[in-house]
């Protein structure tokens, strides 16, 4: 994996003192569950990892409507011990348990020392047809974008580039050498 924008931003959400659940949206494919675990990984000692595409996940936790219940299952069950501060609680694919989605509320009021991302490829579309409600004012919605061309530049090693391009002003002008680079990539050059 390489680096994305929305590391940055999860880093920042990590530390904040009124931290709120957050539900990473995008489109699907975007990488969100990828960058959701190399984050994990990067600063947790621990990921509770729930995916409702799962069956077995999905059976789980499809009547949890209690925090005491979801931690229960998580400890018992798959073995995981929630810490705060140790354990990032990725619930992925949300739409698949509205209950779920409410249960955000209550992380944010009653346990806001823990870390809570869910994300969902289809989430705003079943909120939008099925009418479900999101816990406003309770969680926190970043957008996670397709790959971005200065994303790919790094993912490819094209430092200089990347450098150039970033202090690019409408003032300046691109070399015409530089401007067909993506030229030299095709022809396997770059």
């Amino acid at each position: 994996m390489f680096n994305r924008e929305i590391l940055d931003y999860l880093e920042k959400w990590k530390t904040k003192k009124a931290r709120k659940p957050l539900v990473l949206r995008g489109a699907r494919q975007v990488g969100k569950t990828c960058a959701i675990k190399l984050f994990a990984q990067k600063h947790f000692k621990d990921l509770l990892y729930v995916n409702l595409d799962k069956t077995e996940d999905y059976e789980l936790f499809k009547e949890t409507n209690s925090l005491a219940d979801f931690e229960k299952t998580a400890d018992i069950i798959l073995k995981k011990k929630i810490k705060p501060g140790e354990t990032l609680v990725f619930i992925d694919e949300m739409q698949n348990a509205p209950n779920l989605i409410a249960l955000l509320r209550f992380f944010y009021e009653e346990r806001p020392d823990l870390h809570i991302i869910a994300a969902g490829s289809l989430l705003e579309v079943k909120i939008e047809k099925q009418g479900m409600a999101m816990p406003v004012g309770r969680v926190e919605y970043p957008y996670m974008h397709p790959l971005t061309f200065f994303e790919f530049l790094e993912a490819v090693k094209e430092s200089k580039l990347l450098d150039f391009l970033k202090k690019i002003t409408p003032e300046n002008s691109i070399p015409p050498a530089i401007h067909s680079q993506r030229e030299a990539w095709r022809i396997g050059r770059g």
